[in-house]
């Protein structure tokens, strides 16, 4: 089995931040051979109510950015904080990168994990303040079905990243 919370090192520190509403926060995960993934969420830290998140999974284009869309969840209430998976998915992952991403219809908190060296991975300066992870601004909308094409953005603090998780085997 394969499992991983994005920024593994469980003796990095964790601070609550918000993910702001309608921006796709995308988070590279490394797998190291083909793999069927059959778990993906992430724990939010406050419920707000009337509000929904959801989870989708892209393959990396050769330029290291989000392409191609794998799979993307229907609605996780955050109505309540706590967990919010979708599990017993059945998706084959070829080897190499691919995207672990999170949209939020309404800023929520969660937790945020340190020294995650995004910067590094996308060739940005690691001094503090600046954005180094990769995102979209896309409003809360059924996500494209490629975004080869869009403009990222960098969101969030250097070497800090939510903390999303995954299963696969």
């Amino acid at each position: 089995s394969l499992y991983g919370v994005y920024g593994t090192n469980p003796a990095v520190a964790r601070i609550s931040e918000v993910i702001g509403a309608g921006a796709l926060y995308c988070l590279p995960i490394f797998m190291p051979h083909r793999c069927t993934l059959d778990t993906v969420g992430i724990r939010t830290n406050a419920g707000v109510s009337g509000q929904n998140l959801k989870l989708a999974l892209y393959h990396a284009t050769g330029a290291g950015t989000a392409g191609l869309k794998i799979y993307e969840s229907g609605n996780l209430s955050l109505t309540a904080a706590g967990d919010k998976q979708v599990t017993g998915l059945s998706i084959v992952l070829e080897a190499g990168l691919h995207f672990l991403c999170v949209l939020a219809s309404a800023n929520v908190a969660v937790n945020w994990c340190s020294n995650t060296s995004l910067h590094d991975l996308f060739g940005r300066s690691g001094s503090t303040g600046v954005d180094s992870l990769l995102g979209y601004g896309t409003g809360y909308i059924a996500l494209p079905a490629d975004l080869t094409l869009a403009s990222p953005a960098y969101l969030g603090s250097a070497g800090f990243a939510p903390d999303v998780y995954w299963a696969a085997t």
